[in-house]
This record gives C-alpha cells, sequence and structure tokens, in this order.
C-alpha cells in the first residue's frame, strides 16, 4: 500500500511539472511574453488586438494567433464588447508567473 501511494505521488508531481512546463514554453515565445507584457502594464481594463499590435509594431494577425495560443493555454481571457473582442490577464495567473520571475 505504501508504496503505490509512493508511486502516485510521483505520477502526480510529474503531471503538475509537465504543467508548469507547458506553460513556462508558451511564455518562452519572444512575442507572447511581449503581449503579456502589454497587458499587464498597458491593459488593466483590457486591449484588442489593433491595440496590441499597434504598442508592438506588429501584424495584427500575428498578434490574434499569439493571442489564440494564450487563449488555450488559460493565461488570457477575452471579454467581447460591442463588436469588439478584449483581452485581459486571466485571473492573475500569468502575471503570477511575470511576478515569480521578477517582471
Amino acid at each position: 500500500m505504501e508504496k503505490e501511494r509512493k508511486r502516485l505521488k510521483i505520477i502526480l508531481e510529474k503531471n503538475e511539472v509537465k504543467q508548469l512546463l507547458q506553460t513556462l514554453r508558451v511564455l518562452c515565445g519572444p512575442m507572447r511574453f511581449r503581449i503579456l507584457m502589454a497587458l499587464k502594464y498597458l491593459g488593466q481594463n483590457g486591449l484588442t488586438v489593433t491595440n496590441i499590435a499597434l504598442i508592438l509594431n506588429a501584424s495584427p494577425s500575428r498578434i490574434s494567433h499569439q493571442l489564440k495560443i494564450l487563449k488555450d493555454y488559460k493565461l488570457v481571457e477575452i471579454k467581447k464588447k460591442n463588436r469588439e473582442v478584449w483581452y485581459t490577464l486571466t485571473d492573475h495567473r500569468a502575471e503570477k508567473y511575470l511576478s515569480d520571475i521578477g517582471i
């Protein structure tokens, strides 16, 4: 019984580590990291793809693609206002990661 508990604990820890590593891979993308920084420091009320593209001097399609990845990993969320989609950091999760690495 004790052996099985230890095995289960190792498996759970591996899953947690795997999840953390996946998140870190997402954060390591330079454009995704810059997007998160823009949202943290300039997007308290949210930013649109156009806003982010102007801030980061990048094409809206590139920003949109990176935002989809961030959304898939639940680092950003969307809020629709009229016909516009606004992006914000999700539940301070991304903000916590940025703070943890000293940003």
